[in-house]
């Protein structure tokens, strides 16, 4: 699930293998159709781009103005389940077996960080700078300090994440 800059919701279907498009009285507007079964999505702010995942080692954009898919493109990995995905103005970060892969705006690869947890379903990159990822039925927090990623598992309760 993701909200553009102009308030649409958009939600991966993965039945009917398409990204479902709200505005924000909740009325349906469209969908865009994907050829794989979409994950997750994530909206790059400030830009009309969103990109999506599909548990494959591909990333697709879609043009948010036109509703549109845009291109494909494989992530150089040996990891072959990417899912979760969150981005920020400057990189998009895709949650592997493991692993969560730091790319550029283009989706070239610039950087890993190794995780404790073995599959990673979602991610979440908020405002403060702190980077969140759901795995085995856990939220984690990783943290940076002086250049080394550190990481730091958190409880799944909303009182332990406020913390």
């Amino acid at each position: 699930m993701a909200i553009t800059d102009d308030n649409k919701l958009l939600l991966c279907n993965r039945t009917s293998h398409d990204v479902l498009v709200y505005n924000e009285m909740n009325q349906y507007i469209t969908s865009v159709k994907m050829s794989p079964r979409p994950w997750d999505i994530t909206v790059i702010p400030n830009k009309s781009t969103a990109v999506v995942t599909f548990g494959n080692k591909n990333i697709q954009f879609i043009d948010v103005i036109k509703l549109s898919p845009g291109k494909e493109i494989t992530v150089t990995t040996d990891n072959t389940n990417l899912t979760g995905i969150t981005s920020t103005s400057d990189n998009i970060m895709v949650g592997g077996t493991a692993h969560i892969y730091i790319l550029n705006i283009e989706g070239k690869k610039l950087s890993v960080i190794r995780c404790q947890s073995q599959h990673i379903s979602y991610i979440y990159y908020n405002e403060t700078r702190k980077l969140f990822y759901c795995a085995n039925s856990k939220i984690h927090m990783v943290f940076s300090k002086m250049g080394q990623k550190l990481l730091h598992s958190v409880s799944k309760t909303k009182s332990s994440i406020e913390a």
